[in-house]
């Protein structure tokens, strides 16, 4: 059973309203870095882009170049001709030569741009060799990788332009094939390298930014969602292969070492999505389940630095199954845990996993595209859906935050007033068990007196009266009894409100209070003015009463108290008058904060009146106070009519 309720529909509209902010953002900036791009076939080794304006339009060149496999060709190579070109993958080919003639305006200035082929890349544009990635030899002793995004200034001359790259790739099997070229003008050149650093540096640095926030949360909080979240974060934030060459790694970092820190990278994203999962659902997986994947995912870190970079591809390979086969093991045990409690699954669960497997679906596309799709394979498609993810989790984790925080205060406040309550009821039941002596010592002295006369065969003419005293005091003190058993087992720490009127009030408190006002020499007198019930506990109100009356008592001797009840509009108005010595400035400033005394009671007393009648919506306050006494008024909502 879902409870629709759990997360408040402020978090849910501000959510809304975060993710459309982000969206429009990064909508708007997409918009300011925005060209029109066409797809150009080179057929014979030839692309015609001479009927495109390379000034507003962006061609983005389709890599049907003439290759030509094991040969590191340069453009003297091409002056007797064209040699036979090859139509087939570069897999498993070391090193080639790739060549494309390009047919543009003449006389105008153009550029080049796109990523260097994996992993080692030499250009050559009319003849000139303009760049160098790594080193490209035919020797794998003599070859160093590298790869970084191009970008290549070309004057077209008389319009025609031969571009030839030259790669070596002794690094991984997969290596040798040829990027998307873009080629426009420097101006369009320069929105798309712009659109690629603000992107990368929004997405992937924000993210670095999160992560550091969800640490910290993690570290001051002892959350582990938080902590993997900010795994999540820093992964994510690496994803993307030109802001992680271009800004996170120095250039002087050799690309070996680089390739394989970008390649745990890749294969940390899933299993960082697991970590996620068993973050937020780590009480239905078991434990030995989760000690075992630690292991293996330290065993697969290790071993991206130790075995050979060939090997680089069939360890990320491994990482997914290792991840899906860690998957396959804890999704049903979370499934089967939340089945037996779904009386306990929310809306906050149902945003939990939503966004977990919003997360993984783009895992899986990314996964599936990137041998496929040049764009997914560099730049990645997960961080977009990350931030996504981490909106909805983030409010979760906050949700469930300030759930527990609440519940903390409940409870602490709840054994507060227990514990106020309990010590009210002992100082009370203290009172009451001396007052209880009164007419056991009557009753004893009598009784014992007219045992002796018994004894001694006499029989006094005061005996009846005598008789009459024991009756008349037994029957106070079961009176007392009664209405003591009545009030001590009638609060059982349930506040149940129910129909209420004053004269059932009165008549309890007086029975339990006279004897306890006698003892000083006071009298107890009760005005009833009410008629109309109350909507309220019975015993928390009369224990207010008892509580004002014994307070008044402890300061009045040979006096008078009275309790007064009277109808005001919506309230019942209670007004707990004494003749005593009354109260101090200084103190009546404080009377009604918990442990203030300045008599060597407990200082709870008025504290949890003003506690009752807050919780019944009533007031209680110090009316006057004063040499010839106090008086003290509170007030209990009548019931709705």
């Amino acid at each position: 059973m879902l409870t629709k309720n759990k997360i408040p529909i402020v978090n849910i509209i501000l959510t809304i309203i975060a993710m459309l902010a982000i969206g429009g953002f990064f909508f708007y900036i997409s918009g300011r870095f925005a060209y029109d791009t066409v797809e150009i076939y080179p057929e014979e080794g030839i692309a015609d882009l001479s009927k495109v304006d390379t000034d507003n339009t962006m061609i983005r060149l389709v890599n049907f170049w003439d290759f030509y496999p094991d040969r590191l060709y340069a453009p003297e190579d091409f002056k007797d001709g064209r040699p036979e070109g090859y139509d087939f993958y570069a897999k498993d080919r070391p090193y080639g030569t790739y060549r494309v003639e390009l047919e543009l305006k003449p006389d105008i200035i153009v550029e080049l741009a796109g990523y260097s082929i994996d992993y080692g890349t030499r250009v050559f544009v009319n003849g000139e060799e303009c760049l160098n990635i790594g080193y490209v030899d035919a020797d794998p002793e003599k070859a160093v990788p590298g790869s970084r995004f191009m970008k290549i200034p070309i004057y077209t001359g008389d319009g025609r332009v031969e571009v030839i790259y030259q790669y070596s790739n002794y690094f991984h099997n997969d290596g040798g094939f040829i990027q998307a070229t873009y080629i426009s003008s420097p101006r369009i050149i320069d929105l798309l390298v712009g659109k690629l650093n603000i992107l990368g540096i929004l997405i992937g640095g924000g993210l670095i930014f999160l992560g550091l926030y969800f640490l910290l949360s993690a570290a001051v909080m002892k959350n582990p969602e938080f902590a993997a979240l900010a795994i999540c974060s820093f992964v994510m934030s690496a994803r993307n292969q030109y802001f992680l060459l271009e800004y996170i790694l120095p250039e002087s970092m050799p690309y070996a070492v680089a390739y394989r820190f970008f390649i745990l990278i890749v294969s940390m994203i899933p299993i960082a999505s697991v970590y996620l999962f068993i973050a937020f659902y780590r009480k239905t997986i078991s434990k030995w389940v989760i000690s075992a994947f630690g292991v293996v995912t330290t065993v697969l870190i290790v071993l991206h630095f130790v075995l050979d970079s060939h090997d680089m591809v069939k360890l990320c390979i491994s990482s997914f199954l290792c991840t899906a086969a860690g998957a396959l093991v804890m999704l049903p045990s979370a499934a089967v845990y939340y089945f037996k409690r779904r009386d306990e699954w929310t809306i906050a669960e149902t945003a939990t996993i939503s966004a977990i497997f919003l997360l993984v679906g783009a895992m899986i596309y990314e996964g599936l595209y990137t041998g496929r799709a040049e764009a997914v394979a560099h730049y990645g498609t997960t961080q977009s859906w990350l931030i996504l993810c981490i909106l909805i989790l983030a409010i979760v984790i906050n949700v469930r935050s300030v759930r527990q925080e609440r519940m903390l205060r409940e409870e602490i406040r709840r054994n507060e007033v227990l514990g106020q309550i309990n010590t009210m009821n002992r100082d009370f039941l203290q009172n009451v068990a001396h007052e209880l002596r009164t007419p056991l010592t009557v009753i004893s002295g009598y009784a014992q007196l007219m045992e002796l006369q018994a004894q001694r065969g006499k029989s006094g003419a005061d005996d009846p009266e005598r008789l009459k005293t024991i009756r008349n005091e037994a029957d106070r003190l079961g009176e007392m009894v009664t209405k003591l058993m009545d009030y001590t087992f009638g609060n059982k720490g349930d506040v149940e409100f129910s129909d209420v009127y004053a004269a059932d009030l009165l008549k309890s408190a007086a029975a339990i209070l006279k004897p306890v006002c006698a003892k000083r020499s006071n009298t107890l007198d009760a005005v009833n003015e009410s008629k109309r019930p109350m909507r309220a506990n019975f015993e928390l109100v009369l224990q207010v009463i008892i509580n004002l009356v014994v307070n008044a008592n402890r300061h009045t001797d040979k006096g008078k108290i009275t309790i007064s009840v009277r109808d005001i509009p919506g309230n019942v108005e209670f007004t707990v008058a004494d003749t005593g010595s009354g109260i101090a400035p200084e103190v009546a400033e404080h009377i009604f904060e918990r442990g203030f005394t300045k008599d060597g009671g407990t200082g709870l007393g008025l504290a949890i009146c003003s506690d009752t009648m807050r919780l019944h919506g009533g007031m209680i306050k110090l009316k006057s106070t004063g040499p010839g006494g106090s008086e003290f008024v509170f007030e209990v909502p009548c019931k709705s009519e």
